[in-house]
Protein backbone atom coordinates (compact mmCIF):
# COMPACT_ATOMS: atom_id res chain seq x y z
CA UNK A 1 0.00 0.00 0.00
CA UNK A 2 1.33 3.27 -0.93
CA UNK A 3 0.93 6.31 1.38
CA UNK A 4 -0.46 9.24 -0.83
CA UNK A 5 -0.51 12.01 1.41
CA UNK A 6 3.77 12.65 2.18
CA UNK A 7 2.78 14.95 4.86
CA UNK A 8 1.54 11.78 7.22
CA UNK A 9 3.80 9.19 5.84
CA UNK A 10 6.85 11.66 7.08
CA UNK A 11 5.50 12.27 10.48
CA UNK A 12 4.27 8.30 11.04
CA UNK A 13 7.99 7.56 10.36
CA UNK A 14 9.70 10.45 12.09
CA UNK A 15 6.99 8.64 14.92
CA UNK A 16 8.31 5.61 14.92
CA UNK A 17 11.89 6.88 14.58
CA UNK A 18 11.49 8.57 18.04
CA UNK A 19 9.23 5.06 19.29
CA UNK A 20 12.98 3.34 18.34
CA UNK A 21 14.94 6.11 19.21
CA UNK A 22 13.42 5.49 23.23
CA UNK A 23 13.02 1.69 23.48
CA UNK A 24 16.71 2.18 22.53
CA UNK A 25 17.21 4.38 25.44
CA UNK A 26 15.60 2.30 27.91
CA UNK A 27 17.50 -0.87 27.11
CA UNK A 28 20.91 1.43 26.97
CA UNK A 29 19.98 2.49 30.68
CA UNK A 30 19.39 -1.21 31.31
CA UNK A 31 22.73 -1.64 30.02
CA UNK A 32 24.36 1.46 32.22
CA UNK A 33 22.87 -0.02 35.08
CA UNK A 34 24.56 -3.09 34.70
CA UNK A 35 27.63 -1.11 33.88
CA UNK A 36 27.43 1.28 36.35
CA UNK A 37 26.70 -1.31 38.92
CA UNK A 38 29.95 -3.36 38.55
CA UNK A 39 32.01 -0.08 38.32
CA UNK A 40 30.34 0.64 41.51
CA UNK A 41 31.49 -2.65 43.29
CA UNK A 42 35.05 -2.49 41.96
CA UNK A 43 35.71 -5.68 43.27
CA UNK A 44 33.17 -7.68 41.55
CA UNK A 45 33.73 -5.89 38.39
CA UNK A 46 33.00 -8.41 36.00
CA UNK A 47 30.39 -10.20 37.81
CA UNK A 48 28.14 -12.54 35.72
CA UNK A 49 24.63 -11.56 37.68
CA UNK A 50 22.91 -8.68 39.98
CA UNK A 51 23.57 -9.03 43.46
CA UNK A 52 21.70 -6.92 46.23
CA UNK A 53 24.83 -4.95 47.56
CA UNK A 54 23.54 -4.78 51.42
CA UNK A 55 22.93 -9.02 51.59
CA UNK A 56 24.70 -10.24 48.14
CA UNK A 57 22.17 -12.34 47.46
CA UNK A 58 22.00 -12.99 43.24
CA UNK A 59 19.22 -10.96 42.05
CA UNK A 60 16.43 -12.90 39.49
CA UNK A 61 13.43 -12.54 37.91
CA UNK A 62 12.27 -9.21 37.16
CA UNK A 63 14.23 -7.51 39.85
CA UNK A 64 17.27 -7.82 37.39
CA UNK A 65 15.27 -4.86 35.47
CA UNK A 66 16.16 -1.88 37.91
CA UNK A 67 13.05 0.27 37.43
CA UNK A 68 10.26 -3.10 37.53
CA UNK A 69 12.19 -4.27 40.52
CA UNK A 70 12.58 -0.58 42.27
CA UNK A 71 8.58 -0.43 41.59
CA UNK A 72 7.41 -3.76 42.50
CA UNK A 73 9.49 -3.73 45.77
CA UNK A 74 9.12 -0.53 46.77
CA UNK A 75 12.38 0.34 46.25
CA UNK A 76 13.79 -2.17 48.79
CA UNK A 77 15.74 -5.30 48.36
CA UNK A 78 13.48 -8.70 47.60
CA UNK A 79 15.37 -10.40 50.21
CA UNK A 80 16.56 -8.76 53.01
CA UNK A 81 13.87 -5.34 52.83
CA UNK A 82 16.84 -2.82 52.60
CA UNK A 83 16.57 0.44 50.43
CA UNK A 84 18.22 0.16 46.91
CA UNK A 85 19.69 3.44 45.62
CA UNK A 86 17.17 5.20 43.10
CA UNK A 87 20.17 5.72 40.77
CA UNK A 88 19.64 2.46 38.87
CA UNK A 89 16.03 2.43 38.06
CA UNK A 90 16.77 6.72 37.44
CA UNK A 91 18.90 5.24 34.91
CA UNK A 92 16.61 3.58 33.06
CA UNK A 93 14.31 6.94 32.79
CA UNK A 94 17.33 9.16 32.03
CA UNK A 95 18.55 7.47 29.63
CA UNK A 96 16.09 7.39 27.18
CA UNK A 97 15.13 11.01 27.60
CA UNK A 98 19.52 12.16 26.65
CA UNK A 99 18.95 9.77 23.50
CA UNK A 100 15.50 11.56 22.12
CA UNK A 101 17.45 15.15 22.74
CA UNK A 102 20.81 13.78 21.07
CA UNK A 103 18.46 12.56 18.25
CA UNK A 104 16.50 15.93 17.63
CA UNK A 105 19.81 18.69 18.42
CA UNK A 106 22.41 16.05 16.17
CA UNK A 107 20.26 13.74 14.16
CA UNK A 108 20.72 16.20 11.20
CA UNK A 109 24.89 15.85 11.30
CA UNK A 110 26.59 12.75 9.27
CA UNK A 111 25.75 9.64 10.28
CA UNK A 112 28.51 8.65 11.77
CA UNK A 113 29.09 11.91 13.65
CA UNK A 114 25.76 11.73 15.15
CA UNK A 115 26.96 7.87 16.59
CA UNK A 116 29.76 9.08 17.47
CA UNK A 117 28.52 11.79 19.59
CA UNK A 118 25.51 9.38 20.86
CA UNK A 119 27.93 7.03 22.10
CA UNK A 120 29.86 9.59 23.77
CA UNK A 121 27.29 11.55 25.41
CA UNK A 122 26.03 8.10 26.67
CA UNK A 123 29.58 6.97 27.63
CA UNK A 124 29.62 10.79 30.01
CA UNK A 125 26.28 9.73 31.60
CA UNK A 126 27.44 6.28 32.76
CA UNK A 127 30.79 8.21 33.71
CA UNK A 128 28.36 10.63 35.94
CA UNK A 129 26.84 8.14 37.58
CA UNK A 130 29.73 6.64 38.57
CA UNK A 131 31.23 9.57 39.85
CA UNK A 132 28.24 10.19 41.70
CA UNK A 133 28.29 6.90 43.64
CA UNK A 134 32.30 7.16 44.20
CA UNK A 135 33.36 10.36 43.68
CA UNK A 136 35.87 8.86 41.36
CA UNK A 137 36.48 9.17 37.36
CA UNK A 138 36.62 5.37 36.05
CA UNK A 139 39.91 5.75 33.72
CA UNK A 140 38.22 2.71 31.71
CA UNK A 141 35.92 5.60 30.73
CA UNK A 142 38.18 8.05 29.78
CA UNK A 143 40.81 5.60 27.71
CA UNK A 144 37.43 4.93 25.49
CA UNK A 145 36.30 8.56 25.39
CA UNK A 146 39.80 9.28 24.34
CA UNK A 147 40.21 6.63 21.59
CA UNK A 148 36.34 8.18 20.38
CA UNK A 149 37.71 11.83 20.88
CA UNK A 150 40.73 11.26 18.40
CA UNK A 151 38.77 9.47 16.10
CA UNK A 152 36.19 12.16 15.89
CA UNK A 153 38.96 14.80 15.16
CA UNK A 154 40.24 12.85 12.94
CA UNK A 155 37.27 12.53 10.38
CA UNK A 156 35.68 16.08 11.36
CA UNK A 157 38.20 18.41 11.86
CA UNK A 158 39.18 21.20 9.57
CA UNK A 159 42.57 20.57 10.66
CA UNK A 160 43.26 17.46 12.42
CA UNK A 161 46.55 18.63 13.75
CA UNK A 162 45.95 21.77 15.56
CA UNK A 163 43.02 20.49 16.84
CA UNK A 164 44.99 17.62 19.01
CA UNK A 165 47.68 19.96 19.35
CA UNK A 166 44.86 22.47 21.01
CA UNK A 167 43.79 20.17 22.97
CA UNK A 168 47.21 19.38 24.64
CA UNK A 169 47.34 22.92 25.18
CA UNK A 170 43.86 22.66 27.68
CA UNK A 171 45.39 19.73 29.29
CA UNK A 172 48.64 21.11 30.38
CA UNK A 173 47.13 24.96 30.88
CA UNK A 174 44.15 23.01 33.24
CA UNK A 175 47.37 20.88 34.84
CA UNK A 176 48.91 24.15 35.61
CA UNK A 177 46.03 25.82 37.16
CA UNK A 178 45.50 22.90 39.41
CA UNK A 179 48.58 23.41 40.71
CA UNK A 180 48.04 27.27 41.50
CA UNK A 181 45.09 27.04 42.61
CA UNK A 182 46.03 24.19 45.22
CA UNK A 183 49.01 25.83 46.33
CA UNK A 184 46.55 28.87 47.17
CA UNK A 185 43.79 27.05 48.88
CA UNK A 186 46.16 24.07 50.50
CA UNK A 187 44.17 21.67 49.32
CA UNK A 188 43.25 19.59 45.94
CA UNK A 189 41.22 22.03 43.35
CA UNK A 190 40.40 19.58 41.08
CA UNK A 191 40.69 16.00 40.26
CA UNK A 192 43.18 14.82 37.48
CA UNK A 193 40.76 12.38 35.88
CA UNK A 194 38.32 15.78 35.35
CA UNK A 195 41.96 17.49 34.08
CA UNK A 196 41.87 15.14 31.34
CA UNK A 197 38.43 14.82 30.37
CA UNK A 198 38.32 18.29 29.80
CA UNK A 199 40.83 18.65 26.85
CA UNK A 200 39.20 15.18 25.35
CA UNK A 201 35.98 16.51 24.64
CA UNK A 202 37.17 19.88 23.36
CA UNK A 203 38.40 17.75 20.21
CA UNK A 204 34.20 17.48 19.74
CA UNK A 205 34.11 21.38 19.69
CA UNK A 206 35.20 24.28 17.48
CA UNK A 207 37.98 26.47 19.22
CA UNK A 208 36.05 28.93 19.10
CA UNK A 209 33.40 27.69 21.62
CA UNK A 210 36.24 26.00 23.98
CA UNK A 211 36.68 28.64 25.57
CA UNK A 212 33.16 29.13 26.70
CA UNK A 213 32.83 25.40 27.56
CA UNK A 214 35.67 25.80 30.28
CA UNK A 215 33.99 28.84 31.63
CA UNK A 216 30.79 26.62 31.29
CA UNK A 217 31.97 23.89 33.48
CA UNK A 218 33.90 25.78 35.67
CA UNK A 219 30.35 28.06 36.92
CA UNK A 220 28.17 24.92 36.99
CA UNK A 221 30.98 22.95 38.93
CA UNK A 222 30.43 25.94 41.54
CA UNK A 223 26.83 25.67 41.80
CA UNK A 224 26.64 21.63 41.43
CA UNK A 225 29.37 21.94 44.11
CA UNK A 226 27.33 24.28 46.19
CA UNK A 227 24.25 21.94 46.08
CA UNK A 228 26.02 18.86 46.42
CA UNK A 229 27.66 20.26 49.87
CA UNK A 230 24.33 21.41 51.01
CA UNK A 231 21.67 19.22 50.10
CA UNK A 232 23.31 16.12 49.94
CA UNK A 233 26.95 15.52 51.64
CA UNK A 234 29.14 17.78 53.36
CA UNK A 235 32.84 17.29 52.63
CA UNK A 236 35.37 18.64 50.20
CA UNK A 237 35.07 16.28 47.08
CA UNK A 238 31.70 16.77 45.07
CA UNK A 239 31.38 15.14 41.53
CA UNK A 240 32.89 17.42 38.49
CA UNK A 241 31.78 14.76 35.65
CA UNK A 242 28.21 16.08 35.75
CA UNK A 243 28.79 19.71 35.10
CA UNK A 244 31.47 19.52 32.53
CA UNK A 245 28.93 16.55 30.88
CA UNK A 246 26.53 19.56 30.98
CA UNK A 247 28.80 22.54 29.99
CA UNK A 248 29.47 19.73 26.73
CA UNK A 249 25.59 19.35 25.84
CA UNK A 250 25.22 22.62 26.06
CA UNK A 251 28.46 23.31 23.75
CA UNK A 252 27.40 21.04 21.22
CA UNK A 253 24.31 22.90 21.18
CA UNK A 254 25.77 26.29 20.18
Amino acid sequence: MICKDKGVCKSFCKFMIILLVIIGGVFAGWVASAITYRFIIEAKLFMPHFECPRCLTKINGIDVVPLLGYIVNAGRCHHCGQKISPIYPLLEILCPILFVFIYFVFAGKNTTQFWLLLLTCYILFMASVVDIETLTVADLFLYVLLVISVVYCVLFSANMVFSLLFSLSIFFLLVGLGKFMSRILHKQSIGFGDVILIPILTNYLPQNVVPHFIIASGVLGIVFGFLWNHLFYKGEQFPFIPPIFAAFLGCLCL
